[in-house]
């Protein structure tokens, strides 16, 4: 099966890399995420949380951390089982270093070896998922689940701190392995048919 997978949250732990990197500059104001954008739920601006964000993209700290270990196992498994993965995300989009991000994720999914047919970059995932035939997807973010499903994608959503009170009504799992689950039994299905 053709298998769409965004990045960050996912398989990257962006919101927790990023939330440590606002507790040391000091804009957290003890609190935790909860929240899409995080400085909702720090009570800061926008500003500050993105001068920390530009600063950690600058230094690469932002994009450099381990992959989510149970993500990259799934990952492995589902390649390994003849899936074939397209990472889809929207990083370096709405931010400044566009390039930088993108060329910081494309070093760290290699040196991970994170299994991929393709790697693309887009804001809006549907599209992308049409044209490139994905069966089943994956993504922490309610607007893009709602755009996948609405565009026909069998879409699934990673269950986070940012999306617990919108899950209602959605198909989620806990986990990547979770996932793999799904696409396990949905390519059991799909075959017998």
């Amino acid at each position: 099966m053709k298998i769409g997978v965004d990045i960050d949250d996912v398989i990257y732990p962006f919101m927790d890399t990023a939330h440590k990197l606002c507790e040391e500059a000091g804009i957290t104001n003890g609190r935790q995420v909860d929240a899409w954008h995080m400085w909702e739920s720090y009570g800061c601006t926008r500003k500050e949380f993105m001068a920390v964000m530009d600063a950690a993209t600058l230094t690469g700290e932002l994009y450099d951390a381990l992959p989510i270990e149970s993500a990259q196992w799934a990952l492995k498994d589902l390649a390994d089982a003849g899936h074939e993965i397209h990472l889809v995300t929207a990083r370096g989009f709405g931010w400044n270093h566009g390039r930088l991000v993108r060329y910081l994720t494309e070093r760290w999914v290699k040196e991970w070896q994170i299994p991929h047919a393709s790697l693309t970059f887009a804001q809006d995932k549907a599209p992308v998922a049409l044209k490139l035939g994905l069966e089943m997807f994956i993504d922490d973010r309610v607007k893009n689940y709602d755009e996948l499903d609405v565009a026909g994608v069998n879409v699934w959503l990673l269950h986070a701190p940012h999306n617990e009170n919108e899950r209602h009504g959605r198909r989620f799992v806990m986990s990547m392995i979770g996932f793999a689950d799904v696409v396990d039994r949905e390519y059991e299905r799909k075959v017998a048919a």
